[in-house]
């Protein structure tokens, strides 16, 4: 990446990354979130936002704050 680069992660990237951390997949999630499966996919997906009661079963089960479910991580300036 070019120095001075803006990199911003977005939700469904930064559960995804999370999940890669922790080992699991996306069933298991499922299961430690008591969340269905099919919305979790629509989370990772990006085809649906995650609302505040699922992203504190998701931030529970990833070992993520709460913000950083609903919005990601922030675009950083990363020098190279």
């Amino acid at each position: 990446m070019a120095a001075g680069t803006l990199c911003a992660v977005t939700s469904a990237e930064l559960i995804r990354l999370a999940m890669a951390m922790e080992s699991i997949d996306d069933t298991e999630l499922s299961l430690r979130s008591g969340i269905d499966i099919t919305l979790v996919r629509r989370y990772l997906s990006g085809e649906v936002r995650v609302g505040v009661k699922n992203a504190r079963r998701l931030a529970a089960a990833l070992r993520l704050s709460l913000e950083e479910v609903l919005y990601g991580a922030p675009a950083t300036d990363r020098a190279s």
